[in-house]
């Protein structure tokens, strides 16, 4: 199955969403593995936010983060710091994302 690309991704405008009712898992992916520190979601939703769940792809197979760290910044947007130190070429979001709206994510 070839990827879809979403352009309300990655216009850079956290007031452009998703309009997919069944989207439940966003997958971004690169050439090359970077290191993973943390992500900043804008949701339309902020309720939204605990279903969330961040899946990285290394080498040594697929990984749940599970050290994070979870900072509201203000009601549409969560800073998420992975405390794992790792390399991936693709990160999963999984959950209830129908709100989602833009995602930030730095190593």
């Amino acid at each position: 199955m070839d990827p879809i690309q979403t352009t309300w991704l990655t216009d850079e405008d956290d007031m452009t969403c998703n309009s997919d009712p069944n989207l439940k898992s966003i997958t971004v992916a690169w050439d090359i593995e970077y290191p993973l520190t943390w992500i900043r979601m804008v949701l339309n939703n902020n309720e939204m936010f605990s279903t969330v769940r961040i899946i990285y792809f290394t080498a040594n197979g697929d990984t749940e983060c599970n050290n994070l760290t979870w900072a509201y910044l203000n009601q549409t947007t969560m800073d998420i710091r992975c405390e794992d130190y790792v390399k991936t070429q693709n990160i999963t979001f999984i959950g209830n994302i129908v709100s989602l709206c833009s995602l930030y994510i730095s190593g």
